[in-house]
């Protein structure tokens, strides 16, 4: 799909853009959580060790909170770390892209972004098996939604360890390929919903608990895929020393409860503004 922003009307942005209506999660922000907190912060920047874990009983207490306790299991701890295969290129000039499978993960997705033909033409890929720009994908998708867009050949099966990015679609030695693997959600609720549906349920706290593993690598014209692929946050954590670890990419979030936002497409008017974000959003450095 050859999109012209000089030229560009409402009705070609609606097509070069075409995305999946996504039920995205919406977590707390200071704007509309009166009472909002984050952890790390100023008062207190301490960082998860490189080793840290998130398995056993947890205690949240606050002054503006109730009192907080709950348990994760294995299946919610940490994610491993995205780790790639050297990129190699294929004979017909392809990239062979391959990673080690997530015990976890609830499927993958990836994009690419690179020089076209001209010097201002700009060039992105996804993974999807259907036209998808991917730019509400490169975030954490519940697992129910993760299902959905495997059925829909969007997003790669957690089965997969590995897809080809097409020969010649990339000019330049510059090419980045963003890369997410889906993770498991909890939600717990105290107190628990009553068996009797029509007693009263006064809810004095909520917990969702979220994860995900990201990474990005080069996509690199010289055989054996350039420089070292970049590693994710938690893998990261391993090469620092202690005091300067990276935060994890995975934490309960604190009350009040999430809602998601309902699925949603991108209306004509405003495609090209959606895809100058996802233009922008694919290239994280």
């Amino acid at each position: 799909m050859v999109v012209d922003f000089a030229n560009m009307n409402p009705q070609d942005a609606a097509r070069a853009f075409r995305s999946r209506g996504i039920s995205r999660p919406r977590g707390p922000a200071p704007g509309r959580s009166r009472t909002y907190g984050t952890w790390h912060n100023e008062e207190d920047s301490r960082p998860v060790p490189a080793n840290g874990s998130l398995l056993g009983d947890h205690r949240i207490n606050g002054n503006y909170s109730p009192e907080i306790r709950f348990a994760v299991g294995e299946q919610y701890d940490f994610m491993q770390a995205v780790a790639f295969d050297t990129v190699r290129k294929t004979p017909g000039g392809a990239y062979a892209v391959k990673w080690r499978s997530i015990p976890t993960a609830t499927g993958y997705f990836a994009t690419a972004m690179g020089q076209g033909d001209g010097q201002n033409d700009m060039v992105t890929w996804s993974s999807s098996e259907v036209q998808e720009m991917g730019q509400a994908l490169m975030d954490y998708i519940p697992p129910a939604e993760v299902e959905r867009l495997i059925r829909e050949k969007v997003v790669i099966p957690p089965q997969t360890t590995d897809c080809t990015v097409p020969a010649g679609i990339f000019k330049g030695e510059a090419s980045m390929l963003n890369f997410i693997a889906y993770g498991n959600e909890l939600n717990l609720v105290h107190p628990p919903r009553p068996l009797d549906i029509k007693l009263p349920w006064e809810q004095e706290w909520a917990v969702k608990l979220r994860l995900k593993s990201t990474a990005m690598t080069m996509l690199s014209e010289r055989e054996g895929g350039g420089r070292r692929p970049r590693s994710s946050s938690r893998e990261r954590e391993r090469e620092r020393p202690p005091e300067q670890s990276a935060q994890p990419q995975s934490r309960p979030e604190i009350p009040p409860p999430i809602q998601d936002d309902p699925p949603r497409g991108s209306a004509p008017s405003d495609a090209a503004q959606e895809g100058l974000k996802a233009l922008r959003g694919i290239l994280r450095f």
